[in-house]
């Protein structure tokens, strides 16, 4: 017994549906869709919340994140994500610099010697230029001409 060729499974015919799929524009659902799946949801829990009952909602979402415009919005988003982090990130790193900057002068216009090495010390943290070590505290030491070493 033969079956009519239009549903025999064909992985060309499969590919050209796919394809019709990314030429129309997205679907209310799908819109939700990829909106839930940015606020961190799982794709069955994004499936769900979009409308899908909970057999059709794996399968579904499986397929629907698939879909390039949908992969596009999730990318988009990720990226705003990202370079609005790495933005806030700069400004509150450069604040902090700015912060050290004015401890470590206050400290040497009132001429204290150890706050103006720790304002150092931590302005040189902040840029990534010392780090902590855990068995002998800082990887750096400063010797100051005049005064001996407690250390010997």
């Amino acid at each position: 017994m033969k079956i009519a060729p239009e549903y025999t499974w064909d992985r060309k015919l499969k590919k050209n549906v796919d394809e019709a799929d990314e030429s129309k524009p997205l679907s209310p659902m799908q819109l939700k869709f990829a909106q839930y799946i940015c606020d961190g949801m799982t794709t069955l829990e994004a499936a769900k919340a979009a409308g899908k009952t909970p057999t059709a909602a794996n399968s579904w979402g499986y397929k629907t994140i698939k879909l390039k415009k949908v992969r596009a919005i999730i990318n988009e988003f990720n990226t705003r994500v990202a370079t609005a982090f790495a933005e806030k990130a700069e400004s509150t790193a450069e604040k902090m610099v700015n912060e050290v900057n004015e401890a470590i002068q206050f400290a040497k216009d009132n001429k204290q010697p150890a706050a103006y090495i720790k304002g150092l010390e931590l302005k040189a943290r902040l840029c990534g230029h010392l780090e902590k070590d855990k068995d002998t505290g800082s990887k750096f030491s400063i010797n100051i001409i005049g005064l001996k070493d407690p250390n010997g």
